[in-house]
This record gives structure tokens, C-alpha cells and sequence, in this order.
């Protein structure tokens, strides 16, 4: 619980003592309650970071990590890492500030400056606020008359300009476009203009006359069919255009019982089967030839149900395509520390001694690993949510039962088919037992590079 305050901007208890004489202006406790007089406040320092190689960074980089008090990170993996590589043990609370939650984050500290705390700011790589957050902190900082400063260093911008062997005498930096697409398309317009290529990226056409432009050829198609097309104004005035389909008939299924003779179904005897000869005579104990009720293995009534309790449901979650941009903002969004949340009922995390946001080991057999807990009374006792799809990150890649810091399931679920003849997939049900984990919580390094990487 006490890493999520951290995650969320709040610390229990009194803040860290300042390595290296950099105390807190803020009242004893450290806490940041109150605002403080104006030459007392805080100092906010943006602090460039290496692009690439940890061993880039400054002797005053280091020294600033070391003695910050707090720390605003664009990933909070990412700074612990260079932390770890420049031998450093950080004693700052450290905060997460990226894109989804600037805006909130950003007040959020402006109070902790004007409480008499400083605040050092790092994003993943170069620059804060350079197409990377920490304009919105800044700005609020000049406003609330609290002093910014900088610690000089890496930028991709200037780094790249250098090596281009383009003319750096003048250059014009955009960073990322917008992402609304008329307004992407608006700024790419701009662009082609100050080149002196318009003409041949816009073809003459603003955002709408282009929307007009590829409307057209399925307006006429319609008409070509005798079916009724508005025009683009009033397509655009209705806001949607419903394109006729084929009605349902009912395929072959409606064929067949209309005339079974005519229409014979795409099955050994041609009609609907309950039973299958073929497949019985697989002799597979696991698929009969007919609809059978087979006791489970890994389920309710078996018998590793006494054991292992709870009733594991491995969703596909919703906060990324199975596993990809695991390490993006949405997906983190959703993290408990860091690690993939697994939701509990109440009743069941009562009987565990498990609150909301601890961190939890759930196991079986197979194997183990780490989550957040999420108390949610979404879900029927007994059953226990967790969505596949957290890069797997093995406390010792080598174990026989791996330990998953970041909550990947497969390490719970059997990889065996729904049957010898069917292998549909299991993965997504399993039986396991959950406890709090109350051991030192190991670190995350599913999104780290491998060792010797550059």
C-alpha cells in the first residue's frame, strides 16, 4: 500500500531525510500541508536525462538523484533503473507524472512546491518538456511564482541535428503532431507551405473537400445499384450513412429444413448429428463421440479445489491488445505498482487479511506470481480476475515454479488443449489460492533491456 500512495502523490508518514544537506523547507514531518512563505518554497529543476547509455550521465545528475526529496518521473521504472546503474539508492518519494495524469499531477505538485519542497523532474530519455512531459508544470510553477531551474543536458532534438549534417544555423522543430486527424492534416498543410510544396500535398483540397473527395465514389456506387445516396452535405448534416446488406436468410440451416433432401448438411450422414461415429471412434476418454459431462480436473469439485480455493478468471484485458504496449500509458494507467491488478471479492480478501492495493502472491502448482489487489464486489465469491497479457518477468528465470513479479498468469494456467482431438484453449481458467505478500517486494524488469544491451 505504502508503493501505491507513492504512485498516487501520497506519502504515509514523515518524507525521507535529504542525502547530501538538501533538507526539505516544509515543517517537520515532511509532509506537504499548507503553504509556506515565498522564500521558502520549493524549487522545481528539469533534469535532463541520458537518451541512451546510463554511464551518459552528469556527475550532477547523480548527485541530484541522490539527494532529491522528491522526484516527478515520466516512468517511475525507468528512473530506479538509472538509479540502480549509477549505483545510486534513492531516498526521494517518487511520483508518476506522463501524459494521462499531467494535468491532475501537475496541481498536485505546484502544492508541494509551495509547501517547501523541492521537485525534481525526469522523463524517460533527454529533456522534460521537450516533446516529453513537463510543460504544463512549468508553466503552473512560473504562475504560482515558484523558481525553475534546469539541469543542463541530453536532447534528442539537438543530439540528431548534430549528427544530421543538415545546416544548423536555423532549423524548425515541431515535435509530435496532433492527434486529431483534421488538425494533423492542418499542421502537415502548414508544413508543405513553409517547404514550398502545398500545392503538391494538399492537391487544392482543405480537410472537408477531401472527406467530399472520398464520399463521392461510394455515392455513385449506390446510385449505380438504384439505391437512394444523399449527397455529402446531407450526409454530413445526418452524420452517418447505413449501407445496405444482403437481409439473412438463415444459410444453410434454413435450406436444410426446407428440403433436407435438396439442402443435406455438410456432415457425414447430412443431417444435424448428437452423436458422432468418427469421433467415437478416436477412443479418446477425454472427447466421447456425444455431449458428455466430464468431471474437471482444475475446476469446481475437483480435487485440487481444496487446496486451491478460488476460481481464476484470465480475461483479455481491456487496456491493451493482449500483450502489446504492456509498457504504454493506458496500460501502466491501470497498474498497481507497477505490477497487473487482480480483482477480489471483498468477502474473500476479508478471509485473506488482503485491503485494497496491497500486493498479493497468488499460486498453485504451476507456479506463482505478484499483482494488486482490487476489491470489487463486480465479482461472485470465490472468484478471482486477472487479465493476461503483463510481459512475464521471472524472479529466477531458472525455477521450476517461476515467480512472475508482474502478474502474468501463464504461470498459473495449463497450456493443455480442451481435449486430444479439439485442443481449444484452457488458458483462461484455473484454480488458485491468494495471500498477501508481505516479503520485500522484488523490482520490475519486464520493460528493462537485457544485460550488455546499448
Amino acid at each position: 500500500m505504502a508503493e501505491r500512495d507513492k504512485e498516487h502523490g501520497r506519502a504515509r508518514g514523515s518524507a525521507p531525510a535529504a542525502a547530501g544537506g538538501k533538507a526539505s523547507r516544509a515543517a517537520a514531518g515532511g509532509k506537504a500541508s499548507g503553504v509556506v512563505p515565498p522564500d521558502q518554497q520549493g524549487v522545481l529543476t528539469l533534469a535532463a536525462v541520458p537518451i541512451g547509455r546510463a554511464e551518459d550521465a552528469s556527475p550532477r545528475l547523480a548527485a541530484e538523484l541522490a539527494s532529491a526529496t522528491v522526484i516527478a518521473a515520466e516512468d517511475t521504472r525507468r528512473v530506479r533503473w538509472l538509479a540502480s546503474s549509477l549505483e545510486i539508492t534513492l531516498q526521494a518519494r517518487i511520483v508518476s507524472y506522463y501524459d494521462a495524469v499531467e494535468t491532475r499531477r501537475a496541481a498536485e505538485l505546484i502544492q508541494t512546491l509551495q509547501a517547501g519542497q523541492d521537485v525534481l523532474l525526469v522523463t524517460d530519455a533527454g529533456t522534460p518538456g521537450i516533446s516529453d512531459p513537463g510543460y504544463r508544470l512549468v508553466a503552473a510553477a512560473a504562475a504560482a511564482g515558484i523558481r525553475v531551474t534546469a539541469l543542463p543536458g541530453p536532447s534528442a532534438v539537438t543530439t540528431a541535428l548534430a549528427v544530421s549534417g543538415l545546416p544548423t544555423d536555423r532549423f524548425c522543430f515541431e515535435g509530435f503532431p496532433p492527434r486529431r486527424a483534421g488538425e494533423r492534416q492542418r499542421r502537415f498543410a502548414e508544413l508543405a507551405q513553409r517547404l514550398g510544396i502545398a500545392d503538391a500535398f494538399t492537391e487544392g483540397r482543405s480537410p472537408r473537400q477531401w472527406l467530399e473527395y472520398i464520399y463521392e465514389p461510394t455515392r455513385r456506387a449506390l446510385l449505380a445499384r438504384d439505391i437512394d445516396a444523399p449527397d455529402f452535405d446531407q450526409f454530413w448534416e445526418a452524420g452517418e450513412l447505413v449501407l445496405p446488406t444482403l437481409p439473412w436468410d438463415g444459410g444453410i440451416l434454413r435450406e436444410f429444413r426446407h428440403n433436407p433432401e435438396a439442402a443435406p448438411l455438410p456432415t457425414p450422414s447430412g443431417k444435424i448429428e448428437i452423436a458422432s461415429a468418427t469421433i467415437a471412434g478416436f477412443g479418446y476418454p477425454d472427447c466421447p463421440g456425444h455431449p458428455a459431462w466430464l468431471p474437471p480436473v482444475d475446476g469446481a469439485g475437483s480435487a485440487a479445489a481444496a487446496r486451491f480455493p478460488l476460481q481464476l478468471i484470465a480475461n483479455q484485458p481491456a487496456t491493451r491488445l493482449h500483450s502489446q504496449l504492456d509498457f504504454g500509458a493506458t496500460s501502466q494507467a491501470s497498474k498497481v505498482d507497477g505490477r497487473e491488478p487482480v480483482r477480489i471479492h471483498p468477502q474473500d480478501a476479508a478471509a485473506r487479511g488482503i485491503g485494497d492495493g496491497d500486493i498479493v502472491r497468488l499460486y498453485n502448482d504451476r507456479g506463482a506470481c505478484l499483482a494488486g489487489a482490487v476489491l470489487s464486489d463486480g465479482l461472485r465469491p470465490g472468484v478471482v480476475q486477472l487479465s493476461t497479457g503483463a510481459w512475464y518477468d521471472p524472479d529466477d528465470p531458472a525455477a521450476e515454479r517461476p515467480l512472475c513479479v508482474h502478474g502474468n498468469p501463464n504461470v498459473l494456467t495449463s497450456d493443455a488443449g480442451t481435449s486430444r482431438l479439439a485442443q481449444g484453449c484452457t488458458g483462461q481458467l484455473c484454480l488458485v489460492e491468494i495471500e498477501r505478500f508481505d516479503g520485500p517486494v522484488p523490482p520490475i524488469k519486464a520493460f528493462d533491456p537485457p544485460p550488455g544491451a546499448r
